[in-house]
C-alpha cells in the first residue's frame, strides 16, 4: 500500500510539473530546412533500443520518432515517419541472449510487497520477423549493432535487424536503401557500437586492428581512419542533393555510461566467514609473490590485501584474472595465478553479477573474468579513440559549413552522468543536478533516469532529452521554429505491475 502510494505520488507530481509551451501552430517554421523527406541513419540509439532490446515500445519512443513528432507541427513536413517496425513487446536483448537461451528487455518489478526498491528482470526473448511494411517508405534506417564502416557493405544483410528490412538482402546495401528516399533532410548518430563492443567485452577485442574492414572483427575497436572514410563517404552521399542538410551528433564516453559506472571497482563487502575464507585463499599467495619480488630481475607482482574491518563492513576492491601478468610459481614450483585486486580508475561491467559477489565467492575467493572489467589503459585508448572519432565528425561540420551542424551530446551527457557516479559509500561525484522545469533528469537507473535499464541506451525521457537538443541546433543554425518538447511527458524507468 506504501509502495503505491508513493508511485502515484510521483505521477502526480510528474504531472503538475508538465509545461505548456505558449506558442501557437501557426508560429512554428522549418526556417531554410526542407522537411518534405526526413530520415533518420544511426545505431541502436537512434532505432529506440532500449532496455537491452528493439521491441514495440522502444521503437514509438526513439529519438528520430519523437522528433518526426515535433515536425508534424511545421506546415511544410507532411511525409509519415515510417519506421520498421519489430511487433514484439519484449523484443530479443543480443546483451545476454545465448543460442540456446534467448532473452528480452530488461524490466522493473518489485518481487515482494514489503520491497522497497524494484529489481531488473529479464523478460522471455522473440524471435525477430521480417517486416512487412513498405519497405520504400521506411524513414527510420537506423540498425542496432551496426558499425561506421558496416552501412555500405552488402554484407551487412548479415545483421538481423538489417535483414528483417534490406530491399535486397545479400546484395544491396543500407547507404543505397537510404538514398533511394531521395532524402531532403538527416539525423546521423553513428559509431557508438565501433567502440561499444569492445567495451562491453571487457577490452576482448583488438585494440588497433588493420585499417581493412574485411579483417575487423566484431569486438574489436575500429581504427580512426576507417571511421573517418566510412562517415566522409556516408555524408558525401547524403549532400548528393545540394539542397539537403542534416544534424550530426558526436560521441559520449563510455565512462558516461551507466553500465560503465553503475557498480565501483570495491563495491565488495566482506565479513565474518567470508572474511576468514578470502584471507586463507590470499596467504599462501601472497607469500609466493614476496619470494618473487625479491628477486632482484623479476616483474614485480601486487600482492592481495582485504582489511580487517570488525563490525563495520568496508569496501574491498575485488580479485580480477590479469593475463598481463608475468609469470611467477608457488616454492613448490606450481604456477602462481594470474590475479590481481582492482584499482581505483578501473571499472567494472554492470554485467558482473551482484550476487554472486554479495553472497557468493566472486571476487574474492574465485577471480573475476577478464570480460567482466576495463583496465586504466583501455579506459584511456577507448576515449583517446571517441576523441579522434569526434574530431572527425568536427571536421566534417567544417566542410559542409552551413549544411551540416553538430550536437555535442559528449558534454552534455557528461555533465549529466556526474550526478549519477558515486564512490562505494554511495556519495554521489557532484552537487550539481539537472532538471527539466523542476523534475529532475537523474544519470543512475531510477524512475527519473535518462537511461534504461541496460545503463547503455536512452530509456523515452531520455530520447526526449536528446530530440531537444537536435531542436535547438536546427532552430539555431537554419532559421527554423520548431518546438521543443516536454521531456516531463516522456517516463523514464517504471515498474511493471
Amino acid at each position: 500500500m506504501i509502495r503505491n502510494l508513493i508511485y502515484f505520488i510521483l505521477i502526480g507530481f510528474l504531472v503538475s510539473c508538465s509545461y505548456e509551451f505558449p506558442v501557437t501552430d501557426d508560429e512554428f517554421s522549418s526556417g531554410n530546412i526542407d522537411l518534405t523527406t526526413y530520415i533518420a541513419v544511426g545505431d541502436n540509439y537512434s532505432a529506440g533500443f532500449m532496455n537491452g532490446a528493439l521491441y514495440t515500445g522502444g521503437q514509438a519512443n526513439s529519438f528520430p520518432a519523437i522528433l518526426s513528432g515535433q515536425f508534424a507541427m511545421v506546415s511544410s513536413y507532411n511525409d509519415e515517419f515510417l519506421q520498421p517496425v519489430i511487433s514484439s513487446e519484449n523484443g530479443y536483448n543480443p546483451i545476454v541472449s545465448e543460442p540456446a537461451h534467448f532473452y528480452g528487455k530488461w524490466i522493473y518489478e518489485f518481487s515482494n510487497v514489503t520491497d522497497t526498491d524494484p529489481i531488473r528482470r529479464l523478460t522471455p526473448g522473440e524471435l525477430l520477423e521480417t517486416f512487412t511494411g513498405e519497405k520504400n517508405r521506411i524513414r527510420n534506417f537506423s540498425v542496432p549493432l551496426v558499425k561506421s564502416f558496416q552501412i555500405d557493405r552488402a554484407d551487412l544483410s548479415e545483421n538481423i535487424y538489417y535483414e528483417r528490412f534490406a530491399v535486397n538482402p545479400g546484395t544491396g546495401t543500407l547507404l543505397n536503401d537510404i538514398m533511394s528516399t531521395g532524402p531532403s533532410f538527416f539525423t546521423l548518430w553513428l559509431g557508438m557500437y565501433d567502440v561499444l563492443n569492445f567495451a562491453m567485452s571487457g577490452g576482448s577485442g583488438d585494440i588497433d586492428p588493420p585499417s581493412d574492414p574485411d579483417h575487423i572483427l566484431e569486438y574489436d575497436l575500429t581504427p580512426a581512419d576507417v571511421f573517418e572514410e566510412s562517415m566522409s563517404e556516408i555524408i558525401d552521399r547524403l549532400f548528393e542533393n545540394p539542397e539537403t542538410k542534416g544534424v550530426i551528433a558526436n560521441l559520449p564516453y563510455i565512462s558516461d555510461l551507466p553500465f560503465f559506472y553503475f557498480r565501483q571497482y570495491n563495491f565488495m563487502r566482506l565479513g565474518g566467514s567470508k572474511l576468514s575464507q578470502a584471507r586463507s585463499f590470499t596467504t599462501p599467495f601472497n607469500l609466493a609473490v614476496i619470494a618473487h619480488n625479491m628477486e632482484p630481475d623479476n616483474e614485480k607482482r601486487p600482492m592481495i590485501d582485504f582489511n580487517d574491518n570488525g563490525a563495520t563492513l568496508y569496501p574491498q576492491p575485488l580479485i580480477v584474472v590479469d593475463e598481463s601478468l608475468c609469470d611467477a610459481v608457488y616454492p613448490d614450483g606450481n604456477p602462481l595465478p594470474k590475479i590481481r585486486q582492482l584499482t581505483e580508475g578501473e571499472m567494472v561491467l554492470l554485467t558482473i553479477s551482484e550476487a554472486e559477489v554479495n553472497q557468493g565467492d566472486l571476487g574474492s575467493v574465485t577471480p573475476v573474468g577478464e570480460e567482466l572489467y576495463l583496465t586504466k589503459s583501455q579506459i584511456h585508448e577507448l576515449q583517446t579513440r571517441i576523441d579522434s572519432y569526434n574530431h572527425v565528425i568536427n571536421a566534417l561540420v567544417d566542410e559542409y559549413n552551413g549544411r551540416l551542424v553538430v550536437v555535442d551530446l559528449n558534454s552534455i551527457i557528461h555533465e549529466i552522468s556526474m550526478t549519477g557516479k558515486i564512490d562505494s559509500w554511495g556519495q554521489i561525484a557532484t552537487q550539481e543536478q539537472f532538471d527539466f522545469n523542476g523534475v529532475p533528469l537523474g544519470a543512475r537507473l531510477g524512475y527519473n533516469s535518462i537511461f534504461s535499464l541496460d545503463g547503455l541506451h536512452f530509456n523515452p525521457r531520455g530520447n526526449a532529452f536528446v530530440a531537444n537538443r537536435f531542436i535547438q541546433k536546427m532552430n539555431d543554425n537554419f532559421g527554423s521554429n520548431i518546438p521543443l518538447i516536454d521531456v516531463n511527458q516522456y517516463v523514464g524507468n517504471t515498474v511493471e505491475e
